[in-house]
């Protein structure tokens, strides 16, 4: 007897929730019809379309530091500042092309004088060695530096 009970009192249970949900649902769909226009909806939509861009107030105009905004994090730019060569891209002498692989290996040797291409007084060469990316051409670039011992 006592589950019989528990069973009616669940039944009973559920339809107050099933009606509660079938309530709200109506509340819903009569908050979502549109109002009616009132006296002021009216009258402005009366106004053409001239007379209400002279009533709106125009917007300010917004400077150049509330344009850019500022985001978190690193930057922009390159992670590593890497130094500028001021010399010519190295050609290949096959082909005439500056397009290379990377370098594969280099040697400093000392060179005191004066570098042969620009005249400038050096203290090292720079040996790289790559290869023509067009021709396949194998070659070593050379780099003449004035560093201090």
């Amino acid at each position: 007897m006592a589950k019989a009970k528990k069973k009616a009192a669940k039944k009973t249970t559920k339809r107050k929730a099933a009606k509660k949900t079938a309530k709200r649902k109506a509340a819903k769909k009569t908050a979502k019809r549109t109002r009616k226009p009132t006296g002021a909806d009216q009258a402005i939509a009366a106004i053409d379309s001239a007379q209400a861009s002279r009533i709106r107030k125009p917007k300010p105009a917004a400077s150049a530091s509330a344009t850019t905004k500022r985001r978190p994090g690193r930057p922009p730019g390159p992670a590593i500042a890497r130094p500028f060569s001021s010399t010519d891209a190295s050609r290949c002498k096959k082909c005439g092309s500056t397009n290379r692989t990377r370098y594969t290996s280099f040697r400093k040797l000392e060179y005191p004088g004066k570098s042969p291409t620009t005249g400038e007084d050096c203290s090292h060469v720079i040996l790289r060695n790559t290869t023509c990316k067009d021709c396949k051409q194998a070659r070593t670039d050379r780099e003449y530096v004035n560093e201090p011992t």
